[in-house]
């Protein structure tokens, strides 16, 4: 029961402190967060060199005493959520989905980091810094990458790698590959994440078991609603829409033909499937399937 009181006190006061540092975030995240728009505005340069550090935010005692020195914030609050960080199980998949798209204490934290080492890095370097994931972006070349990690380990995160791209060669991050050719900066989904993002769905289904066809229907919904979320800009084909369709049918098809396998096909599409506009799709208790429409 103590134990209790005392993470319902801590869950209190993450509220508190989020709801306070919220709309500084929101102001320092238009500055050095990563758009996934390279295009560059009038009068500005297109960026040749990009070098990517791959950070690892671990809460070590060096990230504490950075953080009190360059943050304000309650000792003895932040003592007591590392103890929670270091606790923290990481969830399954189910789970993260809802924990990477909502807001967290841990999360603002990793942000405010991010804003302070970009900014100091500007003021030294009078480069161009963003930041994402676990990822520092910067468009120097490799001669000022020295200068970068003695600033970045002396916050306490540790850097497991970093590479450098040209843009003329073309690099895929966050899910694009972007290159530049002909005077245009080309944007497009990379081929490795629309693979990632079918062999999900393809576990999920593998190990869905005797799940009821309504909750099938909602997780998968969700994984196309969120992955069509990040590609909303400019990505529309005909032939590509149609390729992700015709998979999503083929594998469900697939799930419910094993699943029933003393039925006959016409008995699995009377049961799940339903005609609308000359396409057959799965609906089961007022629940559809969605799409992929770009």
């Amino acid at each position: 029961m103590k134990q209790y009181c005392f993470n319902l006190i801590l869950n209190f006061k993450q509220s508190l402190w989020i709801l306070a540092y919220l709309p500084i975030h929101l102001q320092l995240s238009n500055s050095f967060s990563f758009k996934t728009n390279l295009k560059p505005k009038k009068n500005q340069k297109l960026y040749e060199y990009y070098t990517f550090f791959h950070l690892n935010f671990g809460f070590n005692y060096s990230m504490k005493f950075w953080l009190l020195n360059n943050l304000w914030i309650e000792k003895k609050f932040l003592f007591c959520l590392f103890t929670k960080f270091k606790n923290l199980k990481i969830p399954k998949e189910q789970i993260s989905l809802i924990i990477n798209f909502s807001i967290s204490f841990q999360f603002l934290i990793q942000d405010f980091v991010y804003f302070i080492l970009c900014a100091q890095l500007q003021q030294c370097t009078f480069n161009q810094y963003f930041y994402a994931s676990h990822m520092l972006i910067s468009n120097s070349i490799s001669s000022s990458c020295s200068y970068i990690e003695q600033l970045i380990l002396a916050s306490g995160i540790e850097i497991l790698d970093f590479k450098q791209y040209n843009i003329h060669n073309g690099f895929t991050f966050l899910g694009w590959f972007y290159r530049y050719q002909n005077n245009t900066l080309y944007q497009q989904i990379s081929e490795q994440n629309i693979q990632s993002h079918q062999l999900e769905i393809k576990r999920f289904l593998k190990t869905a078991g005797n799940s009821s066809i309504d909750f099938v229907i909602l997780f998968i919904n969700q994984k196309i609603k969120l992955w069509q979320q990040f590609y909303q800009f400019k990505v529309y084909s005909f032939k590509f829409e149609k390729r992700l369709n015709t998979y999503l049918f083929w594998r469900i098809w697939y799930f419910l033909k094993k699943r029933n396998k003393s039925k006959g096909i016409e008995w699995i599409r009377q049961k799940y499937y339903t005609k609308v506009k000359q396409k057959w799709i799965l609906n089961l208790n007022h629940i559809k399937l969605i799409t992929y429409q770009f």
